[in-house]
């Protein structure tokens, strides 16, 4: 196949896809397929610096599938529905202004669904969830800071209302690199408590 017939099969695939009627299954697909590849990249990521055989926790894996497929990126795709019929209105900078405010409003929301949800699936208790939140809530909020603030002024100032769940998920490869890792520490144990 040449470029010239490549082109036109992507655009229309992209078209597609990104179009009201496929969006919700657009977003949900993207926004799994990158919560498991952040959460796998940061497995093998603490095999390496551990210097582990390099393996991977399928259990683990399929957990964080299930979640994101069945809560997690549904409720961003509804949300960012919600945003822009709603609360995304005026100029580029007031739409921008008012995104960060809403995001320090519901980042805690968002934090506190993953991990209840993974805690939830785990076994664990609502109760475990909220207080394992609680105890790690300045990682998150540094997170939401130095990460997603940034990445939303970006995506309301310059990406088209359908492709923004999808600018979205390409920065969460990222942020769930630093949730997987953040859902991992042990609170107040260090390395050598918890192989005692």
């Amino acid at each position: 196949m040449t470029t010239t017939m490549v082109l036109p099969l992507l655009k229309s695939w992209v078209q597609t896809a990104f179009s009201p009627r496929y969006l919700l299954l657009t977003n949900t697909t993207t926004g799994t397929v990158i919560l498991a590849t952040g959460d796998f990249l940061h497995q093998h990521s603490t095999n390496l610096k551990d210097r582990r055989e390099l393996r991977t926790d399928w259990e683990r894996t399929i957990r964080i599938i299930a979640f994101s497929a069945l809560i997690f990126s549904p409720l961003n795709h509804f949300y960012y529905r919600w945003l822009d019929k709603s609360i995304i209105r005026g100029s580029r900078g007031q739409i921008v202004g008012k995104k960060v405010m809403v995001d320090t409003a519901c980042g805690p929301v968002f934090a506190s669904t993953y991990v209840v949800g993974l805690n939830i699936m785990e076994g664990k208790s609502i109760s475990n969830g909220f207080d394992e939140y609680r105890k790690k809530f300045l990682h998150f909020l540094a997170l939401d800071a130095c990460l997603w603030m940034p990445v939303q002024a970006l995506n309301f100032y310059f990406v088209p209302p359908s492709f923004r769940v999808l600018f979205v998920s390409c920065a969460a490869l990222v942020d769930s690199f630093f949730l997987a890792h953040i859902k991992q520490i042990e609170s107040g144990e260090s390395e050598e408590q918890r192989t005692d």
